[in-house]
Formats: structure tokens, C-alpha cells, sequence
């Protein structure tokens, strides 16, 4: 380690990289306590989409009925399904 501490220290190159590392290092870390955590607010009302999570609970029931499992997907991949809508809210993360 105390050889690798002497080579740094006495070539400019390696110094200037080791400078310009810890620079990077502290404008990372300080990005990183800024960063903004979008998150789900309300739901406010209903919007057709194919996200299953926001699924309305009829929608969910036609896929256990045998006769509506085949519609009830279709409508899903076509982003068709009745699904809760949601407004955003932004944090910033501690």
C-alpha cells in the first residue's frame, strides 16, 4: 500500500487521475442526495391503460370467469382495460 501511495505521489499523471476521481466521487454522491422520488399520490379516477397493478377490481374479476378471461386479456395488452388513475407527487429523498 505504501508503495502504491509513493507511486501516486510522485508521478503527476496518477495524482491529476486521483484528483479528478475524488472530484466525480463527491458530485456523485451529492447527485445522489438531490435525486427525486416520483411516487403515486391520489387516485383521482378511472383511465383506460394495461397496467395490472392499477387494475379496477371488475377488470380483475373477468379474468377468473372462464367466458371473459380472453377478453379481459386482450383488453389488456391493448391498453384498453379500465385502470385507477393516479395524480404524481414529488419527494425528494432523504
Amino acid at each position: 500500500m505504501a508503495a502504491a501511495f509513493q507511486r501516486v505521489r510522485g508521478d503527476p499523471a496518477l495524482w491529476r487521475i486521483c484528483d479528478l476521481a475524488g472530484r466525480f466521487r463527491r458530485v456523485a454522491q451529492s447527485k445522489q442526495r438531490q435525486k427525486a422520488v416520483h411516487g403515486l399520490d391520489d387516485v383521482v379516477g378511472v383511465e383506460t391503460g394495461g397496467d395490472v397493478g392499477r387494475l379496477l377490481p371488475a377488470e380483475l374479476a373477468r379474468l377468473v370467469v372462464p367466458e371473459l378471461e380472453l377478453d379481459a386479456l386482450r383488453r389488456i395488452v391493448e391498453k384498453q382495460a379500465l385502470c385507477r388513475g393516479v395524480t404524481r407527487s414529488l419527494e425528494t429523498a432523504a
